[in-house]
């Protein structure tokens, strides 16, 4: 059987020493590490390839790359969140890079750059009809070096030398949302973990937390590792399968949410690291996921170093939930599938209700897949939590419907999909019929008198 490697990270970095005069180039090294872990067979034209780079076209593998020593420092930083900038955040406009934000204690902003500048050139380049990707190459650029950016500011333009500093943008990011904490994942660094629990920990307060993970590529295995231990304690968190054998990844037992409710939200754009987390929460109903399929992304790489000073990064195994469900190339359905983004937020929102007495008037609860969710009717004057509630019910994923009454929940069967509505113009109305047919009429408000805000 094959060497087992360290299994350590989702973009796995192994250091394997090899005789490096045993081999004639960088090509022949590529050939023998691709023979010993790569995790399908190798078709015979990488074999007769004689450069680097036709070698893992060959393969057709998107994630099989080589990488120069800076090539592979750039990839870890962006793992990490991590670069030599001047710490702005940007989007592409017609004339050039629009600053959304100012970072505090970023060169930008100790050279007086704000949010709502315009980048329209640096070091002379225009920045006009350049993509983002290349318009950062010329905004970065080695720690310590200076850029000169001409910027537009309303009808002035304005000229700035900025001097490049190491930037670290947080993984993490943390918000109190009405009773509960919404935490966004924006990738699985080496220090998400300890961020991640720090904010679990300082919050513990809320009743429950919506975890974002929309829009995360992955990072770190060892990271979703460590994390899945907070919400499964010690379980199986993912199945690894090489060419000839598999193994099972257990998270630690370092559980911190006492049972509070969870949500995850997920998108087209959650792959990797993200996939291993929500596939382990999904597979023994830990929590809710709600959002649009995920990426599908279910191979792990590793990095293995090289003579010529590179690094070859290859795929080395497949992985698949804890119940042994594919994801590469299929990716997560959501517990609750919805697109758009707004929504899906407001989603988690309204399912974070909790009643503090044995009082539940004011609130209802409803079953949704194999949950049970309270959610605050006060919030339902606002028209955007209404549409999420009617998109539930429209969408037959509320399964149960219970109404509060001064001591309890009283199950109700509902007219038609849970409840039948009545739309008039002055107020909505959901009719709700008892088993012993007894009825409740629920009123909301009218469309046009609700809040427009959160």
């Amino acid at each position: 059987m094959k060497k087992r490697l360290w299994t350590g990270l989702l973009s796995l970095i192994i250091f394997i020493t090899f005789n490096v005069t045993a081999f004639a180039a960088t090509v022949d090294e590529v050939k023998e590490i691709l023979k010993y872990y790569y995790v399908d067979d190798i078709p015979q034209s990488a074999l007769e390839a004689d450069n680097v780079y036709d070698v893992i076209k060959a393969l057709n593998d998107p994630y099989t790359q080589y990488f120069t020593k800076e090539e592979f420092d750039e990839f870890i930083n962006s793992v990490n969140n991590t670069f030599s900038g001047i710490g702005v955040q940007i989007e592409r406009v017609d004339e050039g890079i629009k600053i959304m934000t100012v970072f505090e204690g970023s060169p930008a902003k100790e050279v007086g750059l704000k949010s709502g500048d315009v980048i329209i050139a640096a070091d002379g380049t225009s920045l006009a009809g350049l993509q983002v990707e290349n318009a950062v190459k010329l905004i970065r650029g080695p720690e310590g070096t200076i850029v000169n950016l001409k910027v537009k500011r309303g009808t002035d333009v304005l000229e700035f030398s900025v001097t490049r500093r190491k930037i670290v943008l947080p993984t993490v990011e943390f918000k109190r949302m009405h009773n509960f904490g919404y935490i966004t994942i924006s990738s699985f660094g080496e220090d998400t973990d300890s961020f991640f629990r720090n904010y679990v920990e300082k919050n513990s307060d809320l009743d429950g937390f919506v975890i974002d993970l929309r829009n995360n590529p992955g990072g770190f295995l060892e990271t979703a590792r460590v994390i899945g231990g907070y919400f499964l304690g010690k379980r199986n968190i993912v199945l690894l399968k090489g060419k000839d054998y598999t193994e099972e990844l257990a998270s630690q037992d370092s559980e911190i949410f006492n049972g509070k409710r969870v949500i995850i939200l997920v998108n087209e754009n959650s792959a990797s690291a993200s996939e291993v987390l929500t596939g382990a929460i999904r597979d023994y109903k830990r929590g809710l996921v709600v959002g649009n399929k995920t990426f599908g992304k279910g191979t792990v790489q590793g990095f293995v170093p090289l003579s010529d000073g590179g690094m070859l990064k290859l795929t080395i195994q497949k992985f698949y939930s804890p119940l042994d469900k594919q994801i590469n190339k299929i990716g997560i359905t959501p517990d609750v599938l919805v697109k758009d983004a707004d929504m899906q937020l407001n989603i988690a929102a309204i399912l974070m209700g909790k009643s503090k007495t044995n009082d539940k008037r004011g609130f209802s609860m409803v079953k949704i897949d194999n949950y049970y969710y309270e959610i605050n009717k006060s919030l339902l004057n606002n028209k955007k939590y209404y549409d999420a509630f009617i998109f539930l019910l429209n969408n037959n994923y509320i399964k149960e419907y219970y109404e509060g009454t001064s001591d309890k929940y009283v199950k109700v069967a509902m007219i038609k999909q849970n409840i039948e509505k009545l739309a008039t113009n002055k107020a909505y109305i959901a009719k709700i019929k008892t088993k012993k047919g007894y009825s409740y009429t629920i009123k909301f408000r009218a469309v046009s008198a609700m809040k427009k805000g959160a």
